[in-house]
């Protein structure tokens, strides 16, 4: 009668030394259905995985044998019902393997492990924003387990629990939801192309933490006081790119730094983060700073001076939070200089506090949300006419100049 054995696929080792285990199935020819656990070879002893974590190991031989039991029930019941005779390889590994598949292109099944898959996925996202933010997981994942190894099947409600709490030590409890809906989307993906089958999803029973995010706006008051402090000279670029992504409606710093040209009084860029078009009128204050910062091959000079937008982005948030009185004390020398000390007006202030503040502002003013929203670059509706868009992109350049003319009250 046909069953399955295991086998240790050590005809070609991996980088890391290890080599795949595979279900071996003999009907018309050999069948070999992947498991995704890959071992080294003095790590496989008379047919079982040891390894020095002993918990580990028998998780994954657990697995192995649950697997070879479904295996060997299922021919059985091909074989009771008189059609296994009649099938073919394909059919029968089909049949055969429980977690559903991805086919390659030679049509062969295999059974993507999840850094396999999760990488995939990567690849098919549309912008280099979300890609980031999915490999950032992906590296966490790493980070708490061995990517070789893990399966689908391994994240579990006590994989994602201990998962957060290896986190916590390091993240915040925002950023861990981030991480743990990134994991989530991955398996929601999973499960809809039918890679994985929906009883392996965990998220039914774990509950994603969140906690309110801290302020991250000023109020009018004190953007008036931080756009007319004087401070030094370098200071005062770093203040500027502020005011500039607030009077641009909080647009995005990376978006900003890869402007090229105005055209006919305004800017007109996509997304990074969704690939969206977009446009925004430049208003004569967002005109000033841009023809004080001019740029030779882009709008501002930033990547004039930085290769790399994000180096000048750590720098500027950085020095944002030191604008404010300067002060000169000891340097703990007793010759040595005397060295500047900083204290911030707003000590927490980014270049996300303009996107915020803006929003916050137009809401004071009672601008609708979805102005608001439109106004952020935040998705309002799905199919729109041409029409539809440029009435909103009236209301939002109607809004902006609201929220600009309310900060110069009082001048």
């Amino acid at each position: 009668m046909t069953s399955c054995k295991l086998y240790h696929d050590t005809r070609r080792l991996k980088k890391d030394g290890t080599a795949p285990l595979k279900l071996v199935v003999n009907h018309r020819s050999r069948i070999m259905i992947n498991l995704n656990i890959s071992v080294r070879p003095e790590n496989f002893i008379s047919s079982k995985i040891v390894l020095p974590d002993a918990r580990r190991s028998k998780m994954l031989n657990d697995v192995i044998q649950k697997r070879m039991l479904y295996i060997d029930a299922e021919l059985q019941r091909l074989a009771l019902l008189g059609i296994l005779s009649g099938m073919t390889d394909v059919q029968l590994k089909n049949a055969l393997d429980g977690n559903r598949v991805l086919k390659d292109e030679d049509s062969s099944l295999v059974v993507p492990g999840v850094d396999e898959y999760w990488r995939s996925f990567i690849d098919r996202c549309k912008t280099e924003g979300t890609k980031s933010v999915y490999r950032g997981t992906l590296v966490k994942v790493g980070e708490f387990c061995n990517l070789d190894t893990l399966t689908f099947a391994d994240i579990n409600v006590a994989w994602l629990n201990r998962f957060d709490a290896f986190m916590s030590a390091t993240c915040s409890v925002n950023t861990r939801s981030i991480h743990m809906r990134n994991i989530r989307a991955v398996m929601n993906a999973a499960i809809n192309e039918e890679i994985i089958d929906q009883n392996c999803y965990p998220f039914r029973k774990f509950h994603i933490k969140n906690e309110k995010t801290a302020k991250r706006a000023l109020t009018i008051d004190e953007l008036r006081i931080l756009r007319d402090y004087s401070c030094e000279p370098f200071m005062e670029y770093y203040r500027d790119i502020f005011m500039l992504i607030f009077y641009l409606c909080g647009i995005n710093a990376v978006d900003l730094f890869r402007l090229t040209e105005i055209h006919n009084g305004r800017i007109e860029y996509r997304r990074a983060k969704t690939g969206r078009l977009y446009s925004i009128k430049v208003e004569p204050e967002a005109m000033e700073i841009i023809e004080k910062y001019r740029g030779k091959t882009h709008l501002l000079d930033v990547l004039d001076k930085y290769a790399d937008y994000k180096n000048f982005l750590h720098r500027l948030d950085r020095n944002l939070k030191l604008i404010g009185p300067v002060s000169m004390v000891s340097s703990g020398k007793a010759s040595g200089p005397m060295k500047k000390e900083y204290t911030g007006l707003f000590p927490k202030l980014s270049t996300y506090w303009a996107r915020h503040t803006w929003a916050t502002v137009a809401a004071e003013l009672d601008i609708p949300k979805e102005t608001i929203a439109a106004a952020l670059g935040h998705e309002i509706g799905s199919s729109v006419t041409s029409i539809y868009i440029d009435f909103n992109q009236k209301k939002i350049d109607a809004a902006n100049r609201k929220v600009l003319d309310y900060l110069k009250e009082n001048q």
